[in-house]
């Protein structure tokens, strides 16, 4: 799943193979050529004066206006964010997240503003606290049957997560769930 930050750097990417001017160089002209007006007007005029398209236009003013768009959030302020107001969940994140870190030394932890995605190479599992009670887990286990316990992915079912598992409390964290986490693991073989 791209990030925001994806994105916007396929976008920049695109604008400098496209126009043979980097961001950079684009948002100088903006600076010192566009004329004044509302963000609306700037782009407008990087659209008509120089043949931009709408999301390039857009994308030059921003790093103008608002450089922080284009800053990598810091994965410990997400995640702080993301736990706000919940402290019941949070003894059960950290103990799984380290369960989940251990299950080899490709697990990259990418953390976003809604939920923490586990991966080696692909996707396998997510942590989003629910309710300020309950932390889902999303497993991708295409080849396991639901359960009481192990239900359909719901939400997280828009990508590769075909399974969720809800937590309460630590104690959830048996041997069941680490056998789960394990093989959604394996699955996610590295690219």
């Amino acid at each position: 799943m791209p990030t925001p930050g994806d994105m916007r750097a396929k976008i920049i990417e695109g604008l400098s193979a496209k126009t043979g001017r980097s961001i950079r160089q684009w948002a100088e002209l903006v600076r010192s050529k566009a004329p004044a007006g509302s963000r609306k007007d700037r782009i407008a005029w990087l659209q008509r004066e120089h043949a931009l398209g709408h999301g390039q236009a857009s994308m030059v003013v921003d790093w103008v206006d608002r450089p922080e768009l284009f800053a990598d959030p810091d994965p410990a302020t997400l995640v702080e964010s993301l736990l706000k107001g919940k402290d019941a969940v949070r003894p059960v994140f950290t103990r799984l997240a380290s369960v989940l870190e251990e299950l080899g030394p490709d697990v990259r932890v990418e953390a976003r503003q809604t939920y923490v995605a586990f991966a080696r190479g692909r996707q396998f599992a997510v942590l989003q606290p629910a309710t300020p009670t309950r932390l889902d887990v999303g497993l991708v286990l295409p080849h396991l049957r639901q359960t009481a316990r192990l239900r359909p992915a719901g939400s997280f079912g828009s990508g590769r997560i075909t399974h969720r598992v809800s937590l309460a409390h630590e104690d959830e964290i048996d041997a069941e769930l680490t056998e789960w986490l394990s093989a959604a693991y394996e699955i996610a073989e590295p690219r």
